[in-house]
């Protein structure tokens, strides 16, 4: 991959953080670039469709309402829903061999990975893990007109986000990178992180993890810290979302 490639990636990424465009124009941006057709003559990839815009219009306003409260976590919002939405659209133009419908559950699943997230510091008043939870919240949102395989995949590959799933899943990729189902799991948990790993954007994502763990001014050498402990701790996985940074 040319490096005026990486450099437009980057650039688009960074924009749109800074510009803080919906939920909406992320998602449509990330289908274009993604290559999936809003004109695609199948039900099934129409179907998808509308329910993919009831949902977007169901985590705004839910985010929306959070942030009138001020409950909205610093970090876990639609700003970050939005980023790694986009990080997906720019992997999926590079693969083949995903039909349109499972490219727009990969980015459904990007809308929703953390949808009800309590915030990094309040984790532990859940019984469950995060991920769980994520996915109990959503069996009452418009997901629930999917086709039950469809919902099932989205809830298996949020679960699959969890910090003990991590190890595993970059194990299973690396061994079978044929497998489509490993593929998905790891581009999902790439661009989750995908943004860190832009040096401009890492120090105001590292600002805003420490805030939502309740550091609500932390220092330059504590943000300094929570970076180096990022790149220490943390890895991209496939071949497409490296070919982005590294290659």
């Amino acid at each position: 991959m040319s490096n005026s490639k990486k450099h437009h990636f980057q650039n688009i990424l960074q924009s749109r953080r800074y510009s803080e465009h919906s939920l909406a124009k992320s998602f449509l941006q990330a289908q274009l670039i993604a290559g999936i057709s809003a004109k695609s003559d199948d039900p099934h990839t129409q179907n998808l469709l509308r329910i993919s815009e009831q949902m977007i219009a169901y985590v705004e306003s839910e985010g929306s309402h959070q942030e009138k409260l001020g409950t909205e976590p610093a970090y876990h919002n639609r700003q970050h829903f939005a980023d790694t939405i986009l990080a997906m659209g720019f992997y999926l133009q590079d693969i083949d061999n995903f039909s349109d419908i499972q490219k727009l559950l990969l980015l459904l699943t990007m809308l929703c990975h953390d949808f009800g997230h309590v915030g990094a510091a309040n984790k532990s008043s859940l019984d469950h893990s995060q991920e769980v939870e994520t996915v109990r919240l959503l069996r009452n949102t418009p997901l629930n007109q999917l086709p039950l395989n469809y919902f099932e995949l989205i809830a298996k590959l949020i679960k699959g986000t969890e910090q003990s799933c991590l190890t595993q899943n970059r194990a299973n990729y690396n061994n079978h990178p044929e497998n489509l189902e490993f593929l998905m799991q790891s581009l999902v948990n790439d661009a989750d992180i995908s943004l860190s790993f832009i040096d401009s954007l890492c120090p105001q994502l590292s600002k805003l993890i420490l805030i939502e763990l309740g550091n609500d001014q932390p220092s330059e050498q504590e943000v300094n810290k929570l970076m180096t402990k990022f790149k220490q701790d943390y890895d991209l996985t496939t071949r497409v979302a490296r070919s982005y940074y590294y290659e």
